[in-house]
């Protein structure tokens, strides 16, 4: 901003042409800093002076008494003085903030478990900590003897919490294998007609063949239906999509009224908002490895990186670093402390975290 510029843009705040954040601007500039440059005054009371004679120019500013004087001098003194502060000044108008605090965007947040241990709640109510593969027979075939052949409310809830993941072998010979975080509901005994479950979060599925009694996984706003193959499934609350990913076999994938056939090898996001559906191929090694105890990323955004993260310890991941695209690679262990595992990814991606309780920020 030259001198020019500045005498205008005095001019149009003394008729009341300024825009709302160029008053804001010349009015706190000319309060907090009155003086930039003490080599621009001869004395103190040339200083004062000049200061004065601004004051007396603007109509927001006339705190005391001044000395009047025409309004060719005030604009002069008041472009030597905006001239010197231009450069601080125009950091206020609408191009910059003066000090831009930076945005946070949440990723992912913790959750809160009743347990830290894998649990089943029985049909009674009961709970039972589950510390080795569970098989789902014994349980029912318990309640049929409490209630009798004709019991059909034998609902079981499995829920898995953060830093676990637990093998289910159901009553059919089905195994279904859940990640951290997810929930898996039994609604009745299978019969010879369909098998039915309810899932939240990720499982794995290895559905024993059969072709009389469909296998349904019930998720939000749709489900997958199966006679006899292997498939993984997330069903996040919190993600706006659902992925279903065939491995072996093959899956009809019914979404909002819609339905979709899978191939092995390929997978679906569904949107849940538009019901738009997206297919494509996968790697299953890098999907599933988080059964066998990993992390595995190759050329996967580190942002999406971070909710799994989140998802496993538990923790909110704030990015702070205004949401920058960046890749990364590599296979890290699920038994890896946190510190250890952000070290690794600092390393990799250059970034930097910071860990405050249960929030872990990406802060460059």
């Amino acid at each position: 901003m030259n001198e020019k510029e500045a005498k205008e843009l005095f001019n149009r705040y003394r008729t009341n042409l300024c825009t709302p954040e160029e008053t804001k601007a010349i009015e706190h500039y000319l309060l907090k800093y009155p003086v930039v440059n003490h080599t621009a005054w001869k004395n103190e009371a040339h200083k004062k002076d000049v200061d004065a004679r601004i004051r007396a120019g603007l109509p927001m500013l006339q705190n005391a008494k001044v000395k009047q004087m025409s309004w060719k001098a005030i604009v002069s003194y008041a472009a030597v003085a905006l001239v010197l502060i231009a450069s601080s000044f125009w950091l206020l108008t609408t191009k910059q903030p003066l000090s831009p605090s930076p945005k946070e965007i949440v990723l992912a947040r913790s959750k809160t478990f009743k347990s830290d241990e894998v649990t089943v709640v029985l049909p009674d109510g009961s709970v039972k900590i589950l510390k080795d593969s569970y098989h789902v027979a014994e349980d029912l075939n318990l309640t049929q003897q409490q209630r009798g052949r004709d019991a059909n409310e034998s609902d079981l809830t499995i829920n898995v919490p953060a830093r676990r993941k637990q093998e289910i072998v159901l009553s059919d010979g089905s195994i279904v294998w859940l990640n951290a975080g997810a929930t898996l509901k039994l609604p009745k005994i299978f019969d010879k007609n369909h098998r039915t479950v309810y899932l939240e979060g990720e499982g794995y599925f290895e559905i024993a063949h059969n072709k009389k009694s469909p296998f349904r996984v019930m998720i939000d706003n749709g489900e997958v239906l199966v006679t006899g193959t292997k498939f993984n499934v997330q069903s996040y609350g919190e993600e706006d999509y659902v992925r279903t990913s065939l491995v072996e076999g093959g899956v009809d994938f019914q979404f909002k009224n819609k339905l979709y056939t899978l191939k092995p090898g390929i997978e679906a996001l569904s949107q849940k908002k538009n019901g738009g559906i997206v297919q494509q191929k996968f790697d299953a090694s890098q999907l599933l490895s988080w059964k066998e105890g990993y992390f595995s990323c190759d050329g996967l955004e580190l942002n999406e990186l971070m909710k799994v993260v989140s998802r496993w310890y538990n923790v909110t991941i704030i990015d702070e670093s205004m949401n920058v695209s960046r890749k990364i690679g590599g296979t890290f262990s699920a038994d890896m402390p946190l510190e250890e595992l952000l070290q690794n990814l600092s390393i990799l991606s250059g970034v930097k975290f910071k860990i405050k309780g249960k929030e872990v920020y990406i802060t460059q």
